[in-house]
């Protein structure tokens, strides 16, 4: 996302979130600011009302960006986007589920890989369409 659209990253969490944070740190290989464990509830929301894209798991973090009215990518392992999911204009969902083959539904693409935890099913270039589908848009 770097590379196409100029995006860097804020990686937001709570303190058990720190670890990863590091992980993703080494993985990024984009300007980042990691504010992993660092934030109060409050101050996240700052952050986030200031982002023009969250993209997280199925999180507080999720449903607070839809509340704040920013646009979101959420990505869902074993829990059901279209019941958890946030629900603005804006927001977006990649849904990884047990299925037979690969469909759309209401703004959720689902992903099918048996080989893996669902929410690892979920594939960056997943998650990156969804994005630079609301980019075109």
């Amino acid at each position: 996302l770097y590379q196409r659209h100029g995006m860097a990253a804020v990686l937001l969490g709570s303190p058990p979130d720190a670890n990863l944070g590091e992980w993703l740190r080494a993985d990024l290989g984009l300007p980042h600011l990691d504010l992993c464990g660092r934030l109060s509830l409050r101050e996240a929301a700052a952050v986030i009302e200031r982002c023009d894209l969250f993209v997280g798991n199925d999180s507080p973090l999720l449903q607070l960006a839809g509340a704040l009215h920013v646009p979101a990518v959420g990505v869902f392992g074993g829990s059901d986007a279209h019941a958890r999911g946030s629900y603005g204009a804006e927001q977006r969902a990649v849904q990884a589920l047990r299925v037979t083959h690969e469909r759309r539904r209401r703004h959720v693409a689902v992903v099918e890989d048996h080989r893996q935890p669902l929410i690892n099913r979920v594939r960056v270039d997943d998650v990156v369409a969804w994005i630079e589908a609301r980019d075109a848009s």
